[in-house]
């Protein structure tokens, strides 16, 4: 395989529960921060493309809050509501605003991924949701305003050796029975993905 001039290329070292072996292929990662192309050893500039875009999801979830009449609402720990009520079937009076807020939250599931499940809730109420719906909807907008400021750190690091872990739980979910895997990617000490 070519590699063009100035690129950066290294091993991917993948630790995996149901991996047996190593495997005979070899691995390339190229990392995008912020659509630029980030080499292993730009790891100044790389923290500051992340300084960079924490700042805008700041900005932008202030955005959505105000549009919430949120701004300043009090945060909680899940992004989801712990405790079982029973549906409403009173429709909520602006579905139009909460299709709007929805597709805002919605939109931070590509940077944040713990809103993932929650926002797959939320986003199946869209054609009718009901006010039990909003008042999920405004769940996870206080949670989003709990984590405003969490983030990957990158530190400068000795290594630049490149690692990725996985692991899989096979239709176990007691309620629907569906499968879950995640990941880490590592590049040195820092993860990255």
């Amino acid at each position: 395989m070519a590699v063009s001039r100035g690129w950066s290329v290294r091993q991917l070292d993948i630790h995996n529960a149901f991996l047996n072996g190593t495997l005979a292929e070899t691995l390339y990662l190229l990392v995008y921060v912020d659509d630029i192309l980030v080499m292993g050893s730009d790891l100044d500039r790389v923290s500051a493309l992340v300084a960079k875009m924490a700042q805008k999801f700041n900005r932008y979830m202030k955005d959505v809050f105000k549009r919430a009449a949120m701004v300043d609402c009090k945060p909680v720990a899940t992004p989801v509501s712990l405790t079982r009520v029973e549906a409403s079937i009173f429709p909520y009076a602006d579905p139009t605003q909460y299709r709007s807020l929805a597709g805002a939250l919605h939109y931070l599931t590509v940077t944040r991924p713990d809103l993932s499940y929650a926002m797959n809730l939320l986003c199946q109420r869209m054609h009718a949701p009901s006010t039990y719906d909003w008042c999920l909807l405004k769940w996870v907008l206080r949670y989003v305003n709990g984590i405003l400021h969490f983030g990957l750190h990158i530190w400068r690091s000795v290594s630049l050796d490149i690692h990725a872990f996985s692991d899989s739980d096979w239709a176990s979910d007691p309620v629907d029975r569906k499968s879950t895997s995640d990941f880490a990617v590592y590049l040195g000490d820092n993860l990255v993905s």
